[in-house]
């Protein structure tokens, strides 16, 4: 094998006596993925290009990097491990590659049975099995593919791999940080030479640790989880873990920031260059994923953070994961967070009781809330129909906590991407006069006054202190929480075909914000609804605010 071009029989013959071995900081297989712009996947391609051996002609794929004993795998894992598929496929060759720190995809492809099979390894051969058995495949002369199919082989050493495998993925696919950070516990981690230690004990701790690790990224890659900590589509989940894990060996405004997690602050402040080191920094992310899980599995504590974390802007929101998922914080302590969170109030104006800050943004909310007769409207940044959110965001998510005795039921934080304030009464049917001329909520020009319509001057007018503002169908007392693309469904109906929409069990059109149970209620407690029936509310909904701020 000391040539540098080489048949793929050459390597099905080396394997025999030196399986090839993934190495663990090698990312997951995924070919028979469809990548954007491109007409076919990776698996299809390759399998097309061996259908020219069919004419005796050779077929140069792209080089493979191995250590140099030959047998690390540093660049060619999607290929050879595709080949290894198609041969399998074949029953007649074997190309002997086995994944060294992800137990169940070694086995998988040794044909031994697996407990968990969903795992993006398996995903991807599974889908890679089913091409490879795609009819104009079948008549590829195996003899011919095995002369003919050609490779460079390229060795370094071994000492070398790890960051020569960084250097060639650089142009097409950069390892992340997170990628790093794993690849770099795994090698600290197996380095342990104690006495009674041996290779098959490292090896099975490799596997031990890539597994749950792996585990960690799949769950902060839920939906829920995403929507839970507001975090963005394309944000990497498991840097939020790092971060937070990070936060507790060193306090930085800019390390404890996922967006700045990188390979090599997190290595020089918790994984160190010993095995002890990374071990017990691995015992840490351990208990810290755990603390994470715990409150995910918690109704109340799900509610009440994902509640914080979405008042919270990012400053304020990594310094309350540091503290809640590290140092812990009470549950009386939570419940205060969350309620103050609603005024606006930063996390240290919280914990430090800035009573100033308090009794200023409390007034403020008040006022935009309370005495203003168009909520609906105003739609600047934290206005009123950002305030009227909030208010309601926070009553709904409380409903949620009071459910199954108490112990919470989980608030559906998916709204958060597409919410809405909606009108009880419609805008269409309250009028008013405009210089003699009547006109709706709307302001378009009413010709014909019916039954159905209110005038707005019959609402009334509200008053705290010395203050006094005209109630309105824009004010919050006729206003509840939606699901923004239940608008739609609400439209123009009158409160009778609200509440129908709400209680119709024959209604087939999936009406998401039945899930809102303080908006559900507003339509379940009330017969009516009439000019009377706003300014109720509205006194209804101030009463809950002083009841909660005030008292």
């Amino acid at each position: 094998m000391d040539k540098t071009t080489h048949t793929l029989r050459d390597f099905v013959e080396f394997s025999k006596t030196h399986p090839f071995r993934i190495p663990f900081y090698q990312r997951g297989y995924v070919w028979g993925k469809k990548r954007p712009n491109d007409e076919e996947d990776s698996v299809h391609f390759l399998l097309n290009s061996l259908l020219k051996v069919k004419d005796d002609m050779p077929v140069f794929l792209q080089g493979i990097t191995t250590t140099d004993d030959g047998i690390d795998i540093i660049d060619g894992q999607q290929r050879l491990t595709t080949l290894m598929l198609f041969l399998q496929s074949k029953g007649c060759y074997d190309l002997n590659i086995t994944y060294q720190s992800r137990t169940d995809s070694d086995n998988y492809l040794h044909g031994i049975e697996v407990e968990d099979t969903n795992t993006q390894d398996i995903y991807y051969f599974k889908k890679a099995q089913k091409i490879c058995q795609e009819e104009q495949y079948q008549n590829i002369p195996i003899e011919k593919l095995l002369n003919n199919v050609k490779f460079l082989w390229i060795k370094i050493p071994s000492s070398k791999a790890s960051k020569t495998f960084t250097m060639m993925n650089g142009d097409r696919a950069p390892m992340r940080q997170d990628e790093l950070i794993k690849a770099e516990l795994l090698r600290l981690a197996s380095l342990d030479n104690q006495e009674g230690i041996s290779q098959w004990e490292n090896y099975e701790l490799r596997g031990r640790y890539a597994r749950t690790w792996d585990n960690w990224f799949h769950w902060w890659k839920q939906k829920e989880v995403i929507d839970w900590l507001g975090l963005s589509d394309k944000s990497i989940g498991i840097d939020w873990l790092l971060a937070t894990v990070q936060s507790k060996y060193v306090q930085s405004s800019k390390k404890n920031d996922p967006e700045n997690l990188t390979f090599e602050s997190f290595k020089k402040d918790v994984l160190g260059n010993t095995p002890k080191q990374a071990k017990d920094a691995f015992k840490i992310m351990q208990q810290t994923q755990k603390r994470f899980e715990d409150a995910f599995n918690n109704a109340i504590e799900f509610n009440k953070i994902g509640g914080i974390l979405y008042m919270f802007d990012k400053t304020n929101r990594i310094s309350f994961i540091n503290q809640y998922f590290t140092r812990g914080v009470s549950k009386d302590d939570l419940h205060n967070i969350f309620i103050k969170s609603f005024l606006g109030l930063t996390l240290i104006e919280i914990q430090t009781e800035d009573e100033q800050a308090y009794q200023t943004k409390r007034s403020n909310v008040e006022s935009i809330l309370f005495l203003n007769s168009d909520v609906y409207n105003d739609k600047s940044h934290n206005g009123a129909y950002d305030q009227a959110i909030y208010y309601f965001l926070r009553r709904n998510i409380e409903e949620d906590c009071k459910q199954n005795g108490s112990k919470g039921r989980k608030f559906d934080f998916s709204i958060l991407r597409n919410r809405s304030i909606e009108h009880i009464y419609p805008k269409s049917l309250v009028i008013h006069e405009d210089n003699s001329i009547v006109k709706n909520g709307s302001e378009k020009i009413i010709s014909e006054i019916t039954k159905r319509m209110i005038w707005r001057k019959n609402i009334g007018d509200f008053t705290i202190g010395d203050q006094t503002k005209a109630v309105t169908e824009h004010s919050l007392g006729n206003m509840v929480l939606l699901y923004g693309r239940d608008n739609s469904v609400f439209g123009a109906k009158d409160f009778d075909e609200k509440k129908e929409v709400f209680f119709n069990p024959m209604d087939t059109q999936y009406f998401r914000s039945r899930n809102l149970l303080h908006s559900v209620f507003i339509f379940a407690v009330n017969k009516v609804w009439d000019a009377q029936n706003i300014l109720q509310n509205h006194n209804k909904y101030y009463q809950e605010f002083f009841n909660t701020y005030y008292e």
